[in-house]
């Protein structure tokens, strides 16, 4: 049985920067407290606190996936869009949804997790995309899969927020 592996995250998001742990094993996911992601201003109060819960952190420099970049594209959204962006987006608001422990029965059971069943097919075409391979390596958006793509994403950002706790 492999052993989670943790990672500082950076995200910004409303114009703030924020920290979350990001942790990868056979399911990936991010630390939550009190049934919320747990979310930090600052890279040293995220360090102490994985100190102080026995977290050991790799080392590396946090990626930033900037939200409101996302957003800003969501509120405009256009068929020139970069898949690997999109994509790692798609899977860090996955990544939220995923249980950190016991209860949260209903983490599948809101409004994007339905959205995200429902849009599997634009899910794969921004994978495949990404990596450059078959016949998406070059994809052409319509306006429905550019909309749909949007709206998952509106949908994933909302759920973020409420999940995300406040920093201080």
């Amino acid at each position: 049985m492999s052993s989670r592996k943790y990672y500082a995250r950076r995200f910004r998001l409303d114009g703030a920067d924020r920290y979350v742990i990001w942790y990868t094993n056979h399911r990936d996911g991010l630390v939550e407290s009190d049934g919320r992601i747990a979310s930090f201003a600052s890279i040293r109060q995220l360090e102490r606190y994985a100190r102080a819960h026995g977290l050991t952190l790799q080392l590396r420099e946090p990626d930033l996936l900037d939200w409101d970049q996302v957003w800003r594209w969501c509120q405009r959204p256009a068929a020139d869009l970069d898949p690997t962006v999109f994509l790692n987006a798609w899977n860090a608001l996955n990544d939220a949804r995923t249980p950190d422990g016991e209860g949260h029965a209903d983490a599948e059971l809101n409004l994007f997790g339905a959205a995200d069943q429902r849009n599997n097919a634009i899910y794969d075409k921004l994978f495949h995309a990404s990596l450059g391979t078959g016949v998406y390596r070059q994809p052409g958006w319509s306006p429905d899969e550019v909309s749909q793509l949007a709206q998952v994403l509106r949908l994933g950002l909302a759920y973020l927020r409420e999940r995300l706790t406040p920093t201080s």
